[in-house]
């Protein structure tokens, strides 16, 4: 058969065999409880028994982002304070003359 004289996608699904014991009506409906099922207890989409939305990874991420900055922040200022001052350059040239 030619693909012109061929029925269409739509078409088809408008045919008795598919519409005439509510088979769409109830495909639909099973097939998103099925996916539900799934989500529900697929272990890589839990986190400690609880699932990880998009916020709360968001959230996570802000506020590891945080913390790191208050540890470099921290961090600088112990290296400050260990330093030793260093005289100006012009001074330490003019005691070696």
């Amino acid at each position: 058969m030619e693909a012109e004289e061929r029925p269409t996608c739509s078409q088809l699904l408008r045919h008795q065999f598919f519409t005439h014991d509510g088979f769409g009506h109830r495909f639909s409906a099973e097939l998103k409880a099925r996916i539900q099922q799934e989500n529900a207890q697929n272990p890589l989409l839990r986190l400690s028994g609880t699932r990880r939305t998009r916020e709360t990874k968001d959230e996570e991420n802000t506020k590891e982002s945080i913390s790191l900055k208050e540890k470099k922040k921290k961090k600088k200022a112990r290296m400050q304070k260990m330093s030793v001052s260093l005289p100006p350059r012009g001074i330490v040239q003019n005691m070696n003359c």
